[in-house]
């Protein structure tokens, strides 16, 4: 998401300033002991949404590197993003006559035009509709058709072009992105994506004098991740343009970064300044964060000797899903070749793979969504029979998905509680199938006991993975009552990520995927996250479970617990060692 600021009070006409700096020098200045209020929100009764300690403001000066990181939620870290692009207010108010943005005003420059945001950490869709993440495998719409050149606004490869067409070009094959300009848009993958969201916003005109990026290393793979970082370096260092990172608690903090403002969670929240190092960052937790189960300290190949049993164990029964030297072509582009694989009941599976590695296209034909999985037939089977053979519905109850496309795509309506979307996962669908009177004689035994089932499902799964687990409030019965009862839609993102979770994992599927899902979560609804698949209570021995992640840290199980790994290269794969 890209945005402006709204336009900012600037004040030109008087002289005296309390910078003690000279103003060019200064990028943002925020007062001593500043209090952040909403636009309406008066009075002596009224709270501050963040506030400064007292007697210390907040002051970014030219050659500085500052990261905001956000504690427990992260609603602290856009709350303060939400300040600096004016969309509420500070008290008391930037000095004029150089305001909050200094450097602009002596330049008389409108941070209505120079300052805005690329945010990645908000990219749920507006609108109560259900948005198709499925068309990307084959541009269905017409608007879907639109490629990244046209998405980039970029002349044709035998047309002439300017300065700034050249620098955007370059920014693109420093990211790997030139060989797929005239692919869909739609098509790229997430980090593909991101990737080029980057290049768009620092070269979009007029060209920004700060940018404020949030999260833009999430989702990265780890061989990019160093382009990207220096990247990001190049374009602070240039001052084209000048940035301040958005970081989650958990995330690591670029080397070159050399400040920090620590943003509390929830409402009335505190903002911490000062060097890296000096300033604590919280978790919302006292216990330190760790995506590694407690039974995988040792090294990886500490307990390999159990791996073979397991492995036997496994594949003793029928896999849930088969692909027999399976391939995926768009036109002359080959996106999967050869692939072999299978998962059976009780595997635990990591699949690894660089940004544009067919990782998204691969988790397609698992869970039936590709359209060629319909023509593959021997190729690829689900749950014993090849795709044609098995309607949606059947499919969407066997398969959990929790992704980043789910979330972006999941409709936002008013009125359906956390509960009604929690119970859409026993359908696997994106609407809530009422239940019929179960006070009518029509309604039989069968009927009775499946209801009872998703009750106790319900429960079940809300108290291991509801506000109880992660919540710094105490746990109570009453909370969690409130919780299922709360609009989906007004639930902060970290929150709605659980929901999503819960959703998938609810109806005990007998193939759980989960895609990037820590990116959206709090440090303590990660650590409730992996204590429940790696407790009795969690995953069950009759259960799959494929987790994409670019870091095996961030994978729950380790390989003493069975876990295995296939990975993806230029879209071929294979099982590799862990």
């Amino acid at each position: 998401m890209l945005l402006c600021t709204r336009r900012l009070p600037q004040c030109y006409g008087r002289s005296y300033s309390t910078l003690g700096h000279d103003p060019a020098k200064v990028v943002v200045n925020v007062p001593a002991g500043a209090q952040i209020y909403r636009f309406g929100d008066v009075g002596s009764n009224a709270t501050p949404a963040l506030h400064l300690k007292k007697g210390k403001g907040w002051q970014i000066r030219e050659g500085e590197t500052w990261a905001v990181i956000g504690t427990g939620g992260g609603s602290g870290k856009t709350t303060l993003f939400k300040t600096l692009l004016g969309q509420l207010r500070i008290s008391p108010i930037p000095p004029p006559p150089h305001g909050l943005y200094p450097f602009l005003a002596t330049r008389s420059l409108d941070p209505y035009q120079f300052v805005s945001l690329l945010s990645f950490a908000h990219r749920a869709r507006g609108g109560s509709e259900f948005y198709d993440f499925s068309a990307r495998y084959g541009a269905v719409r017409e608007e879907d058709r639109i490629t990244l050149r046209q998405t980039m606004k970029l002349p044709g490869p035998n047309e002439p072009m300017s300065p700034d067409d050249e620098r955007e070009l370059e920014l693109l094959d420093k990211l790997g992105l030139t060989s797929l300009l005239d692919l869909p848009a739609i098509a790229l993958s997430n980090g593909q994506t991101r990737k080029a969201r980057i290049v768009k916003a620092v070269c979009r005109q007029p060209r920004p004098e700060l940018l404020l990026m949030d999260e833009p290393l999430t989702g990265v793979d780890a061989s990019t991740r160093p382009t990207l970082t220096s990247l990001l370096e190049t374009f602070h260092t240039r001052a084209a343009p000048r940035l301040l990172l958005g970081l989650r608690a958990h995330d690591p903090i670029p080397d070159w970064v050399s400040h920090v403002a620590v943003v509390g969670d929830g409402h009335g929240a505190r903002v911490q300044t000062g060097r890296k190092g000096d300033v604590p960052v919280e978790s919302s937790s006292s216990t330190t964060v760790s995506f590694v189960s407690s039974s995988s300290s040792s090294s990886p190949d500490s307990n390999a000797s159990s791996s073979p049993s397991r492995k036997k164990e496994e594949e003793a029964g029928e896999p849930l899903a088969e692909l027999n030297d399976v391939g995926v072509k768009y036109g002359d582009r080959q996106v999967l070749s050869s692939i072999t694989w299978k998962i059976h009941p009780g595997s635990r599976w990591h699949l690894r793979g660089s940004n544009g590695s067919g990782k998204t296209t691969l988790l397609s034909l698992l869970t039936g969504d590709h359209p060629q999985s319909y023509s593959l037939r021997a190729k690829l089977l689900l749950f014993g029979k090849p795709r044609y053979q098995t309607a949606t519905v059947e499919l969407t109850t066997k398969v959990g998905l929790a992704s980043t496309d789910v979330f972006d795509s999941f409709p936002r309506r008013s009125g359906v509680s956390v509960e009604d979307v929690i119970r859409m996962g026993f359908t696997g669908t994106y609407f809530l199938q009422r239940r019929r009177s179960s006070s009518g004689e029509d309604v039989d035994d069968e009927a009775r006991a499946k209801w009872k089932w998703e009750d106790e499902r319900l429960e079940h799964i809300v108290s291991h993975l509801g506000p109880s687990r992660w919540d710094l409030t105490p746990s109570l019965v009453p909370a969690t009552v409130e919780f299922l009862k709360r609009d989906f839609v007004n639930l902060p993102q970290s929150e709605q990520y659980m929901v999503l979770l819960m959703r998938a994992l609810v109806g005990r599927p007998p193939l759980v995927i989960l895609d990037e899902v820590w990116a959206g979560m709090s440090e303590g609804m990660v650590r409730a996250t992996k204590a429940y698949l790696t407790s009795e209570e969690g995953l069950g021995r009759d259960q799959a479970a494929v987790v994409v992640s670019h870091l095996v840290e961030e994978v729950p199980w380790g390989s003493e617990e069975g876990l295995r790994m296939f990975s993806l290269d230029n879209g071929e794969g294979k099982e590799v060692q862990i």
